[in-house]
């Protein structure tokens, strides 16, 4: 164990002194004006964007909250996503809940960058109902 122990420590002394003859700050300098002369990258991430909508499957509305999601865009005003929608459904049964959580899967369209149409379908008790809503974009 001591023999471990002062392995480690000879070792990480060793590794420190290596580092502590280089002089780092022409290289930082060199890092920074590379970064300032390269061009802004034409793929860009993008902040988080959320939606909410209300669906329908004629019998049980949905509120549908962003989910994951693939999106294109393909005209700025226009765009087409795959989303999971986590929902919740309003639906008046006997014997069970008003509202009950579910998750949905489908396509939605971004017109004009903040209405949304979504075309999701739900798995429910042994069969898939499709459904229609249309909702907003943050």
């Amino acid at each position: 164990m001591k023999l471990t122990l002062l392995t480690c420590i000879i070792f990480f002394v060793s590794y420190l002194s290596i580092f502590a003859q280089t002089d780092s700050t022409e290289v930082l300098i060199a890092e920074v004006e590379t970064l300032q002369n390269e061009e802004k990258p034409k793929i860009r991430a993008t902040n988080w964007k959320g939606q909410i909508a209300i669906t329908t499957d004629g019998e049980a509305f949905y509120t549908n909250f962003g989910g994951p999601g693939v999106r294109l865009g393909i005209r700025e005003n226009f765009g087409v996503s795959i989303n999971m929608f986590p929902s919740l459904k309003f639906k008046e049964e006997e014997g069970k809940s008003l509202v009950s959580p579910t998750l949905g899967a489908g396509f939605q369209l971004y017109i004009k960058r903040h209405l949304v149409i979504s075309i999701p379908i739900y798995y429910q008790v042994t069969k898939w109902k499709p459904a229609f809503g249309i909702g907003y974009a943050f």
